[in-house]
C-alpha cells in the first residue's frame, strides 16, 4: 500500500520510523518532498550504449540535494557542473522558447525564473490561482502555442492549469482525476505525459481538458521529487526520478516501459529540462529568419491577458504598440533595438506597463502595430504591420 506524504515532521518521524521497521518500509510509498541525504550513496554508473552518442544537448536541474543549480549532458550524464546555490530547490520546471528556465520554489510557491548558464534567478512572484490544498509538482512548455503548463496535486486528486510566466497567475484547465500528478512534458507535437507516483504509470493527459489516460507501468517504484522533459531534438522522453537512489530514465511513451541509463546515488535532480528551445516543428534551420512577420495574437479574443509574437529577419530599432479604435495609443509594449530573431510578448491590461496601470481598459476592439526600422526607406529593412485584437471582460 502506498502512503502520500506532505508535512515534512510527519515524513521525517516516518522514515525514521521505517529505518526500524523493514517490513513496513516495503509497503510505503514515499512523497514528492525532497529524498534523505544519504553520504554512503556516492556511486555513479552509466550505460552508455542506451543513449545515442551524437545527442549532446545540455540539460539543467536542481540537485535537491545540494539546493543548487547544475548542468550536465544529457549524452554522458554521469557527472553534474555545478553553476550555483539557489537557495530551494524546484518541485517542477521547464525551459520557455527564450531558453529562460521556470520552475517552482517548493517551500513558497513562488516562479522563478533562471538563466541556464549563469543560475541568476529572478523572482517572478507567488503563483495564484491554484487551488488551496493542492501541493504544486510539475511544469511543461508546448512549443507550438507558447504556453506553461503547471500540475497540482492534493495526493487524492490532480489538476492541471496554464501558468502566465510574467504575472505568476495559474488558470485552471481540467481535472487530471485520481492521480498523483509528479511530473509534465509535452512533445513536439503539443502531446502531454504525466507520470502518476502513486501507481508508477505513464499517463497521457488532454491539455484542452486535462482528462488523463494510462498508458502503462514504468516498471521503477519512484520516491521523492522528480521531473521529466522531451528532447525536443530527437522528441524523447527522459525522466530523472528517485527509486532510492537518483535515476535517469528513458521512457517509452507508447507502452510506459522505462530504462535506467544511469544512477547517481544519493543526488536527486527535480525540475529538469532540456536546452534546446527550437523543436524540430520549428528549428530555425527549417524556417530560416528570411522575412519579416507579425502573427496574430493568442487567444483572441482575451481575457485577461494575450501573447503577441513576430518575427525579423534583421536587427533594428522595433516600437510594439497598442491602439484603440480612435486610433490613440493606450500602451507601448516594446520601444527598442533588437537583434534577429523570434519574439514574443504578453500584454496584459490589468498589469502595470510603462509609466503606469492601464486596468481600466473597456472591452472592446484594439489593434497592435509593429514597427520595425524605417518602412519608407525603400531598403527593404524596415516593416510595418497592424493587426486586431478584442478584450471581453
Amino acid at each position: 500500500m502506498k502512503f502520500f506524504l506532505y508535512n515534512p515532521t510527519i515524513l521525517l518521524m516516518i522514515v525514521l520510523f521505517c529505518s526500524a521497521n523493514v517490513l513496513l518500509a516495503q509497503n510505503i510509498k514515499q512523497s514528492i518532498d525532497k529524498a534523505p541525504i544519504d553520504d554512503t550513496k556516492i556511486a555513479s554508473s552509466f550505460n552508455s550504449y542506451a543513449l545515442n552518442p551524437m545527442l549532446n544537448n545540455l540539460c539543467y536541474g536542481t540537485n535537491a540535494t545540494e539546493n543548487s543549480w547544475v548542468s550536465l549532458s544529457i549524452a554522458s550524464p554521469d557527472s553534474f557542473n555545478t553553476i550555483s546555490t539557489i537557495g530551494d530547490w524546484l518541485s517542477g520546471g521547464d525551459f520557455d522558447n527564450y531558453g529562460y528556465f521556470y520552475g517552482i520554489s517548493l517551500s513558497t510557491s513562488t516562479l522563478l525564473k533562471i538563466t541556464p548558464t549563469t543560475g541568476f534567478v529572478t523572482n517572478v512572484g507567488t503563483v495564484s490561482g491554484v487551488d488551496n490544498g493542492y501541493t504544486i509538482t510539475s511544469m511543461a512548455f508546448e512549443p507550438n502555442t507558447k504556453t506553461m503548463y503547471l500540475g497540482a496535486t492534493s495526493g487524492a486528486e490532480s489538476k492541471l492549469y496554464t501558468i502566465n510566466i510574467s504575472s505568476a497567475t495559474a488558470t485552471f484547465v481540467g481535472n487530471i482525476g485520481a492521480q498523483t500528478l509528479i511530473t509534465l512534458a509535452i512533445n513536439n507535437a503539443g502531446s502531454m505525459y504525466g507520470i502518476d507516483i502513486t501507481t508508477d504509470y505513464l499517463i497521457k493527459i488532454d491539455r484542452f481538458t486535462g482528462t488523463a489516460t494510462t498508458i502503462g507501468a514504468i516498471g521503477y517504484d519512484l520516491n521523492y521529487a522528480q521531473d521529466a522533459d522531451f528532447d525536443p531534438a530527437n522528441d524523447s522522453l527522459y525522466l530523472f526520478g528517485y527509486a532510492n537512489e537518483g535515476i535517469l530514465l528513458s521512457i517509452d511513451t507508447t507502452s510506459g516501459a522505462a530504462t535506467q541509463l544511469a544512477a547517481f546515488g544519493s543526488n536527486e535532480i527535480t525540475a529538469f529540462g532540456v536546452n534546446n528551445p527550437y523543436p524540430v516543428s520549428v528549428n530555425p534551420e527549417n524556417n530560416p529568419l528570411n522575412s519579416f512577420q507579425l502573427n496574430q495574437n493568442h487567444p483572441n479574443p482575451f481575457n485577461p491577458s494575450t501573447k503577441i509574437s513576430w518575427q525579423s529577419p534583421v536587427g533594428s530599432h522595433q516600437t510594439l504598440k497598442i491602439y484603440d479604435v480612435l486610433g490613440n495609443e493606450v500602451a507601448t509594449l516594446v520601444n527598442e533595438y533588437r537583434n534577429a530573431g523570434n519574439y514574443e510578448i504578453d500584454f496584459n491590461p490589468a498589469s502595470p506597463i510603462g509609466a503606469g496601470s492601464i486596468k481600466n481598459l473597456a472591452s472592446g476592439i484594439y489593434f497592435y502595430q509593429l514597427r520595425i526600422g524605417d518602412p519608407s526607406s525603400g531598403s527593404g529593412q524596415g516593416f510595418v504591420e497592424t493587426k486586431k485584437m478584442i478584450l471581453l471582460k
